[in-house]
């Protein structure tokens, strides 16, 4: 059986394409999403780690919407 090159195994988009935002998130979910994937250098996520990041805006965005500042 003969072993696949890195970049068949890539699953990340070519250079200057992004990857796209997961459908149903919302204003700053999207926001969180973008700002993490544009400070990872080109072909960092792959599908393992967009499941986990997914998980991690989810979790970032209620983390900032249920604090708010005090008075």
């Amino acid at each position: 059986m003969s072993r696949k090159s890195m970049a068949a195994l890539s699953a990340a988009p070519l250079p200057g394409q992004a990857l796209k935002v997961p459908v149903g998130f919302d204003k700053l979910e999207t926001r969180l999403w973008r700002e993490v994937v544009a400070s990872l250098p080109d072909r960092w996520l792959d599908p393992a780690a967009q499941s986990v990041l997914r998980r991690a805006v989810a979790q970032s965005a209620i983390a900032e919407s249920t604090t708010s500042p005090s008075p």
